[in-house]
């Protein structure tokens, strides 16, 4: 890492005098102010998608009752490929020992 020289510079100090006029605080927190209100008035998202959220995720009768056999069928296949593989290992660590 290089080495530097400290540095001597003596910043100003702030003056709040030189950074707005009157009028331009005056603007700024009539701008503000505004919008904060624009922000309370706003519909939130949460309320606005509520109803489509919760229409799309109830199940319905039919297919929740097809989805739960799929799932069932499923782990029924899952389980007697992993019998069938276990099953297969276990026939070549037979056969190589």
């Amino acid at each position: 890492m290089m080495v530097q020289r400290k540095h001597n510079d003596v910043h100003k100090p702030y003056d709040p005098q030189l950074d707005f006029t009157s009028d331009q605080r005056h603007r700024y927190t009539q701008v503000a102010n505004e919008a904060v209100e624009r922000r309370r008035n706003r519909p939130e998202p949460k309320e606005v998608f509520k109803a489509v959220k919760e229409k799309a995720l109830t199940p319905l009768g039919r297919a929740s009752k097809l989805r739960a056999e799929q799932k069932q069928r499923d782990k029924v296949r899952y389980a007697a490929w992993t019998i069938t593989l276990l099953a297969f290992w276990l026939w070549v660590m037979y056969m190589t020992s």
